[in-house]
């Protein structure tokens, strides 16, 4: 699991160096962007889909060993391990999508990419504290995560159209 987060990480901040060469001169952004998307596309192939298949091939065997999917804090750490798979799949549809253009800011990539670390310490903090995640506290922590996300997003959304109206503004004058 650690070479898949690493991955994402590496990945996350690839798409960062991307963006950011959109302004710069043609021929710097030219060799940033071929550089940076060959990462990506390498660090995909090479490092994430085998981790996330072979980490889930070891978490699959461990589940029935130990026959954990009878117990309740684990259904709590599966949401987490989909959400962090279902990350893996936005990154992966991203990358084919910044070869036309990039659809997120430079804020909004940041923090698109500490969500494999959240994801990671939502999953161990899982495992640690499996008592504490029976029934009703599973639950309430769902009920906080979603809390948080639409929190983020309309942090976000405020912070982009601040943005884009004082670049309108000072467009004007």
């Amino acid at each position: 699991m650690t070479f898949w987060i690493a991955g994402l990480f590496f990945v996350g901040r690839m798409f960062i160096y991307d963006q950011q060469a959109e302004t710069k001169e043609q021929s710097q952004k030219e060799a940033i962007q071929t550089l940076s998307r060959a990462a990506i596309s390498k660090s995909f192939y090479i490092i994430i889909w085998p981790s996330l298949f072979i980490t889930t091939f070891a978490g699959v065997t461990i589940m029935l060993r130990i026959q954990a999917y009878t117990q309740g804090w684990f259904h709590t750490k599966m949401l987490f391990v989909i959400l962090l798979i279902l990350y893996t799949l936005y990154s992966q549809m991203y990358r084919q999508k910044i070869k036309t253009a990039h659809s997120m800011s430079g804020i909004m990539l940041r923090i698109f990419n500490e969500v494999p670390g959240l994801l990671l310490i939502l999953i161990v903090f899982t495992v640690y504290a499996k008592n504490v995640f029976a029934g009703l506290s599973a639950t309430a922590v769902l009920i906080f995560l979603v809390a948080l996300t639409i929190f983020l997003v309309k942090l976000i959304k405020g912070s982009s159209e601040n943005t884009s109206k004082r670049k309108e503004e000072t467009e004007s004058k």
